[in-house]
C-alpha cells in the first residue's frame, strides 16, 4: 500500500514539473516574439570604428535605460527590448554626445548607426528626425504600418490586411485563386510568391489560414 501511494506522489510530481515547465516554455515563446532590438556600428567622420563609447538606451514609455558600450569593432546591440519609442544617447571621449529618438517594432532589428563628430564641447546634438535607411542586417522585405495609418486609410471591406499594401513588393491574392474553399479568404503575395505560401502574425501570434 505504501509502494502505491508513493508510485502515485511521484506520478502527480512528475505531471506538476511538466506542467510546470510547459507554461514557462510558452511564456517564454511569447516573450521571445514579442520584442525587437536596436544594433549598429559607431563611426568617426572618416569611418572609423569608435570603440568603447558609451551608449544609454532610454525607454519614452517607462523611463528605464540601459547602458552599454561599443565593442572594438564599433558594433553594439541591445538584445531584447519592449516595442516602443526609445531615445538612444552615444557619449565618446573626444567626440560630441549624440541624442536620437528610435523606435523599436515587435521582431525586428533596428538600425542604429551612428557616426560622431569632432569635438570637445559637451554640446548634445539631437536628431529629431533620421532619413529612410536600408536595413542590412535583415535579408527580409518587412515594414510596420502605423495605428495613424489604420485610422486614416479607408480599407474595402475593412479587411486589415489590405493595409499590407502600403509596403512596396506586397499584393492581396484573392483565396479563390488557391481553392474553391478559399473564396472569401485572401493571401499575401510577397515579391511575386505565392500568396498561400506567406505566414502572418498579429501581435506576434499566427493567424495564418
Amino acid at each position: 500500500m505504501l509502494s502505491r501511494r508513493f508510485s502515485v506522489w511521484l506520478l502527480r510530481a512528475a505531471c506538476t514539473v511538466t506542467l510546470t515547465s510547459l507554461s514557462a516554455a510558452i511564456a517564454l515563446a511569447q516573450a521571445t516574439t514579442a520584442t525587437g532590438s536596436v544594433q549598429g556600428t559607431i563611426t568617426d567622420p572618416s569611418g572609423a570604428v569608435v570603440s568603447g563609447a558609451a551608449i544609454v538606451i532610454r525607454s519614452a514609455m517607462t523611463g528605464q535605460e540601459l547602458h552599454i558600450a561599443s565593442s572594438t569593432a564599433g558594433t553594439y546591440n541591445s538584445g531584447a527590448l519592449l516595442p516602443g519609442t526609445y531615445t538612444l544617447a552615444i557619449d565618446a571621449k573626444g567626440f560630441r554626445p549624440v541624442s536620437l529618438p528610435i523606435t523599436v517594432q515587435v521582431g525586428v532589428i533596428s538600425s542604429g548607426n551612428i557616426k560622431l563628430q569632432i569635438g570637445t564641447e559637451r554640446l548634445a546634438l539631437t536628431v529629431e528626425s533620421t532619413a529612410v535607411t536600408v536595413n542590412a542586417d535583415q535579408p527580409t522585405v518587412q515594414g510596420v504600418v502605423t495605428p495613424e495609418q489604420i485610422q486614416e486609410l479607408p480599407t474595402n471591406g475593412r479587411n486589415f490586411l489590405d493595409l499590407a499594401q502600403l509596403e512596396p513588393g506586397i499584393q492581396i491574392q484573392d483565396g479563390g485563386d488557391f481553392h474553391p474553399t478559399k473564396t472569401g479568404f485572401v493571401g499575401v503575395s510577397v515579391g511575386g510568391r505565392f500568396g498561400r505560401t506567406t505566414r502572418i502574425e498579429l501581435d506576434g501570434i499566427d493567424i495564418s489560414d
